[in-house]
């Protein structure tokens, strides 16, 4: 047996810090749903991006002050819950390319 694409899906969204509550997060584009996750407490937050559209440049505003670097986890036909290359945030906002037809999980470090 051979874990499919399902498997990393939920897995990479099981990955989100605990005891998180829901943020107000909105995703200008169509084809793209966005659920954001933060404990301000604590210092930890999460974004899932699902993308089903082009590839495309995202630009993600609103994040803490404290938050400088974002871990980035991208699932899709090809790749399993794979760990990019951080995306520095500057001034609580943070540029990156979110793939076509992609899960990718933003995380706090």
């Amino acid at each position: 047996m051979r874990p499919t694409q399902r498997f990393w899906n939920l897995k990479q969204l099981a990955a989100t810090p605990e005891d998180v509550v829901a943020l107000p997060i909105t995703a200008d584009r169509p084809n793209v749903s966005a659920a954001a996750l933060g404990n301000s407490r604590r210092g930890v937050y999460a974004v899932h991006l699902v993308n089903n559209g082009a590839t495309r440049t995202a630009t993600l505003t609103g994040m803490p002050a404290t938050v400088r670097k974002l871990r980035v986890f991208t699932t899709d036909q090809t790749r399993a819950m794979q760990e990019g290359k951080r995306v520095r945030v500057r001034k609580g906002t943070a540029m990156f390319t979110l793939d076509a037809s992609c899960y990718t999980t933003l995380t706090s470090e």
